[in-house]
């Protein structure tokens, strides 16, 4: 192999180990300083990435971002409460994402045609045909969209839920079931009556 080739080579091998970096690391973002005033406490917590947002909680207050403030000379280090919320977002929501969990709740699959997409809220919400939402009893964490899978936009629900979709007996069922062998037994009775 020639001095050239083998340039070419390695060049190429570290872009496609960067791209495929970039395209695998989530974006975190900076860690967050927060102050408690009752107790003269400071410290940092993170700031969550792309698919979370983290924010101080109980009497920790938001000093600002961690590279740009620091705490009072006088306040004892202490790590801050804090607790982060899930973003609602089609990478967040994607299988083999490096970032946080995302708010999935609301996703919808269609395994048919290979698609996923968001609905504005999941409750009383009737997908379209084909299309499913997160079964009972599946832990949120393996709700997420396949990979290979097409993201698709304005996908909206056809209105609330029937009993059917739920799982009971719709009222036009339970009328069948009764009615029908009703009416049956009266033709019959009317029958060898004539």
């Amino acid at each position: 192999m020639s001095k050239k080739s083998a340039i070419l080579l390695i060049f190429g091998i570290c872009l496609a180990l960067l791209a495929s970096a970039e395209s695998a690391a989530a974006a975190p973002a900076p860690p967050m300083t927060a102050v408690n005033e009752a107790t003269k406490e400071c410290g940092q917590f993170p700031g969550g990435d792309e698919c979370a947002i983290c924010y101080p909680t109980g009497d920790w207050e938001l000093l600002g971002n961690g590279f740009d403030v620091e705490c009072p000379e006088d306040y004892a280090s202490a790590s801050p409460a804090y607790a982060c919320d899930p973003v609602k977002a089609q990478h967040c929501c994607t299988e083999g994402h490096s970032g946080a969990m995302g708010d999935c709740a609301d996703l919808i699959i269609s395994h048919r045609h290979d698609q996923c997409a968001f609905v504005d809220d999941i409750e009383g919400c009737k997908p379209p045909q084909e299309w499913t939402r997160q079964p009972n009893g599946r832990r949120a964490e393996d709700w997420q969209c396949p990979a290979d899978y097409e993201w698709i936009d304005d996908l909206s629900c056809s209105g609330e839920e029937s009993a059917e979709d739920k799982g009971g007996i719709s009222l036009p069922c339970v009328g069948t079931l009764l009615v029908g062998p009703a009416l049956g037994i009266f033709w019959l009775g009317i029958r060898r009556h004539s």
